[in-house]
């Protein structure tokens, strides 16, 4: 999931806020009817609010599915969200009654839009800049064209950039495909790993949950201990709802996409090379991009092990494979190696 469309996910929080306690322990379509009463346009904002967090959630669905999708229409519906709640507490809530845990899920969720929508347009202006200029693989040194995502001839998409012009025969096929005898493979389907993450996952997404339910208690057990305000009226067991909340969702998020994303790892072990698509050295931080690589047998440091995966260490990066057969795979590099 690329920051465009993970910013368009932060949507979600605006919905999920909207269906909850923003102020006089009133939702924000109870807000809303309210506010027709008083006045017709605060009512038709309120009702923006959620409109433009619908849109935008649908744009992160989207892009998920590698959709084309207007940037203009992306910061119009953001900003559309966000000038539409500030307007409302301005002329509506400031100086009147106390924000609650609704208000401060939606403010979550515009910060992290608008965080990631200028954080992924600036990365996109910059990709545009270097897109003319050549780049040099640091696995393979292959130099080619800056326009590449990653290395056409070894996958790999860590690079640097030069002034050094491109050796179109670098590109074309070389030794590592002379020997194409599949040895052995395996793939990511049916891996032990898909529940053992899914568990993990879901009992850290229920540790979100009792976060959400303790800082509750706390704003009703301990108001002088927990209420004090920190800024815009947020309480400090305010904030601990609002963390619950986001661990929540990321670790729901995570246990529904990692298990999609290991039935993708495979890997084919060949007579002079190993090929397959897996995670990158960053899976530990949280990068569950599946990506291709293709590896040969002189860039191997070291092979780890365990019972339903394998991970193949190279000078610059390490990749790693579910599979079951791992042990049998790491004998067979080894074999081949000889």
């Amino acid at each position: 999931m690329n920051l465009r469309a993970f910013g368009k996910i932060s949507f979600l929080l605006v919905i999920i806020g909207f269906f909850m306690p923003i102020a006089c322990d009133l939702n924000g379509f109870q807000l809303a009817e309210i506010f027709f009463e008083d006045d017709v346009i605060f009512g038709i904002l309120m009702y923006l609010i959620f409109i433009s967090a619908i849109i935008g959630l649908t744009l992160g669905f989207l892009l998920i599915f590698n959709n084309k999708v207007n940037r203009g229409f992306e910061w119009t519906c953001l900003l559309l969200c966000i000038t539409s709640g500030i307007s409302i507490y301005i002329f509506m809530l400031q100086g009147g009654p106390e924000l609650q845990s609704g208000a401060y899920l939606i403010l979550t969720g515009w910060i992290f839009a608008f965080i990631f929508q200028v954080i992924s347009d600036s990365s996109s202006k910059n990709s545009q800049n270097l897109s003319s200029s050549n780049k040099k693989c640091r696995q393979c040194q292959t130099i080619y064209k800056g326009f590449h995502s990653s290395c056409p001839k070894c996958n790999f998409f860590l690079y640097e950039e030069t002034d050094q012009s491109i050796d179109t025969t670098a590109l074309q096929t070389d030794s590592i495909n002379t020997n194409n005898n599949l040895i052995i493979s395996g793939k990511g389907k049916g891996n032990s790993g898909i529940i053992t993450w899914c568990i993990a996952y879901l009992i850290l997404a229920l540790i979100g949950v009792f976060m959400c339910v303790m800082s509750k208690e706390e704003l009703i057990l301990s108001k002088e201990i927990f209420r004090f305000e920190l800024f815009l009226g947020i309480t400090f067991a305010g904030v601990w709802f609002v963390l619950g909340v986001l661990a929540f969702l990321t670790f729901i998020i995570y246990a529904v996409l990692l298990p999609i994303t290991i039935i993708k790892n495979e890997i084919n072990v060949y007579g002079n090379k190993i090929e397959g698509k897996g995670y990158n050295k960053y899976f530990i931080y949280g990068d569950i991009r599946v990506q291709a690589f293709q590896i040969t047998h002189e860039k191997i440091v070291n092979i780890d092990t365990n019972k339903n995966s394998i991970t193949i260490h190279t000078p610059d990066n390490k990749y790693k494979c579910y599979t079951m057969n791992a042990a049998e795979i790491k004998q067979a590099i080894l074999d081949s190696i000889k």
